[in-house]
């Protein structure tokens, strides 16, 4: 469970047992499209071509390659929450998104969340990268390590 407390530059940070904690208060970086008039919030329509689908084969992709998108510096700023707010910083990201099904299609239909579909129980991998001109920032994920996160 986690605990609210003031972190350092006096923003809030949350932190769980002794064995983990998350300071966001330490957090230099938030590349979002931020948040719309209407309240819908880190979405931005992308181009018809940047996603492939074979569902025959369970997998699909989703590439954006130098996408606009400014840097918040933190989920606070990005929230509207530090005041006076900080500046966004113009930047670019690209990612190459990739799922592989584990196994076929499953009908679920969720009464309590309204939802119901055919869903593919798959892992994922991503190669991601940003790039600030303005700070000289760049930063690129490690493609030879690629993490494979999964449903339990």
């Amino acid at each position: 469970m986690s605990q609210w407390t003031v972190a350092p530059a006096d923003r809030p940070s949350a932190s769980s047992d002794s064995t983990s904690s998350l300071a966001f208060g330490q957090q230099i970086h938030d590349f979002n499209p931020g948040i719309k008039p209407s309240g819908l919030f880190w979405t931005q329509p992308i181009p018809h071509g940047s996603v492939e689908i074979d569902l025959e084969d369970r997998t699909a992709r989703m590439r954006l390659q130098n996408s606009a998108i400014p840097d918040f510096t933190d989920i606070f700023n990005s929230a509207g929450l530090t005041k006076p707010p900080l500046a966004a910083i113009p930047s670019a990201v690209s990612f190459d998104v990739r799922w592989h099904g584990k196994s076929a299609p499953t009908h679920i239909r969720d009464t309590t969340n309204h939802f119901v579909g055919q869903f593919i129980d798959s892992t994922a991998t991503i190669v991601w990268s940003a790039v600030q001109r303005s700070t000289h920032f760049a930063f690129t994920s490690d493609q030879q390590h690629r993490r494979r996160p999964s449903r339990g």
